[in-house]
């Protein structure tokens, strides 16, 4: 069977391998289920080795990853919006998957920072507090982007980057802890442990190696300011959580008598 000049999907001249208009392989290869298993791979689940490349590259070589994007470079690795919501999504499925309560897992992550013992009503307030962010994950994990792009906006100004261009910093350093989380829901899953303060731990010093990695040629220096940079951030969006909340309760005064301590 002949290779036809002419692409079968939209009429356009086919110059090499695939249209130029469309992306349609050029010819009509017959059907096989060689070439179904590919279809499959490629348009159903992606896995076309951008998702591997990607999650290793970032492991290994992350502002590498980050170079390539703001170059222009974008058919080697999955964009940093899409690979975090990728990688969050498929979190939020394993969860589901192995019958895993997020809210518990917040809680015990809290226990694990704070061990000082609490009342009645403030485990009710706290359980509260991760119901409403567990039934909003994906809300809450892109809200929280902009406080990060902020922090690395102010600690790495001398990049004379715009704030989208921090973004792409921050969407892949978010988004490549969440391969380490999934594994630790095995861990939960199977041991009922979760390792909580150590998981936080992974979320700062992978952050912060991101930003040294890409940002400065002092590594030593361009990791204490990522430190700085997503320490900074939480800062911000705790006394931001704190303050709305507080709020909130003087809006509904049946709620604050609620969690108010009994006499």
């Amino acid at each position: 069977m002949s290779e036809s000049k002419t692409c079968i999907s939209c009429q356009q001249e086919v110059i090499g391998k695939y249209c130029h208009h469309c992306g349609q392989k050029s010819g009509i290869v017959r059907l096989s289920w060689g070439s179904m298993f590919n279809d499959l791979q490629q348009h159903i689940f992606a896995f076309d080795n951008k998702y591997f490349r990607t999650i290793i590259d970032l492991t290994l070589r992350p502002g590498k990853v980050i170079q390539s994007i703001l170059d222009g470079v974008r058919v080697i690795y999955i964009g940093p919006v899409g690979f975090y919501f990728l990688m969050l999504t498929t979190y939020l499925l394993l969860a589901s998957f192995l019958d895993i309560d997020l809210g518990r897992i917040m809680a015990e992550t809290g226990e694990s920072i704070n061990n000082e013992p609490q009342t009645e009503n403030q485990q009710a307030l706290n359980n509260e507090v991760f119901s409403t962010i567990t039934n909003n994950f994906r809300i809450f994990s892109f809200i929280t982007v902009p406080f990060f792009v902020l922090g690395n906006f102010l600690f790495f100004r001398r990049a004379k980057m715009n704030f989208v261009e921090h973004s792409v910093v921050v969407f892949y350093a978010l988004a490549w802890p969440f391969v380490i989380s999934c594994f630790f829901l095995f861990v939960f899953k199977l041991f009922d442990y979760w390792p909580g303060a150590w998981s936080s731990l992974i979320v700062v010093v992978y952050f912060a190696w991101v930003c040294a990695s890409f940002y400065a040629k002092n590594k030593v220096l361009g990791f204490i300011k990522g430190i700085f940079s997503v320490l900074f951030s939480y800062l911000i969006m705790i006394i931001i959580f704190v303050l709305s909340y507080f709020v909130y309760l003087l809006l509904n005064p049946e709620l604050l008598k609620q969690f108010a301590p009994k006499t």
